[in-house]
């Protein structure tokens, strides 16, 4: 498996018993969440782990990435396209950009349009929990993800109904998050090992190998 969104966050410690469940997979991003006007480094939390899967002589490989809360129009903000087309904010250095709405904003369409021609495809990560128009919220050139807690039910009865026709209706590219590992077992044994293996596997592998999806 290959995590694509993994927010490490805390004490050292904690960040190594996070990690620990994440051995399933060979390569996870340490995802950091990113606001506009709120600069954060993933740097430290890459270095500790990278250097306490060295000691462990573990073989998952620990890569850079960020969540973009999406609250404004990116071409707008010159400092952040750079750093985007730079690669620097993308997931795992590649043409792939993780977003989070918290509302369908208006020039969603023009926003992804104008990406694109800049090479960059936009991803968005929902939350089910709050989300209360998804499948409105699934503009035509947006690839989706869901966070694996969705999944498993630990987000509520709802979300994890909400997840489960989404990936049936063919709308999910990916899943991430802390309780991957569970979540790819519940998508295993509810819509077989083609659907789980696309999910989790083979769509995530593109991303780290930086090709096309579709």
């Amino acid at each position: 498996m290959i995590n694509l969104y993994c927010p490490f966050k805390g004490s050292r410690a904690r960040i190594y018993r996070e990690l620990k469940k994440q051995l399933v997979c060979s390569h996870v991003i340490a995802t950091q969440e990113y606001t506009y006007g709120k600069s954060d480094d993933i740097e430290d939390n890459i270095l500790i782990l990278a250097e306490f899967a060295e000691s462990q002589e573990l073989d998952t490989r620990i890569l850079p990435g960020y969540l973009l809360n999406c609250d404004f129009f990116i071409p707008d903000a010159p400092d952040v396209l750079k750093k985007i087309l730079d690669r620097e904010y993308t997931l795992a250095s590649s043409r792939y950009l993780l977003v989070q709405l918290h509302k369908k904003p208006s020039y969603l369409q023009e926003l992804i349009s104008e990406m694109g021609r800049f090479g960059i495809v936009l991803v968005q990560l929902h939350n089910l929990k709050n989300d209360k128009c998804v499948k409105d919220n699934t503009p035509f050139g947006m690839l989706n993800m869901l966070n694996a807690e969705d999944i498993t039910g630990r987000n509520g009865k709802k979300a994890k109904k909400t997840a489960f026709e989404m990936i049936k209706d063919g709308l999910v590219s990916f899943v991430g998050g802390l309780d991957i590992a569970k979540a790819y077992q519940v998508v295993e044994e509810n819509f077989g090992i083609e659907v789980a293996e696309s999910l989790f596997i083979t769509n995530p592998r593109k991303i780290i190998l930086d090709e096309l999806i579709y």
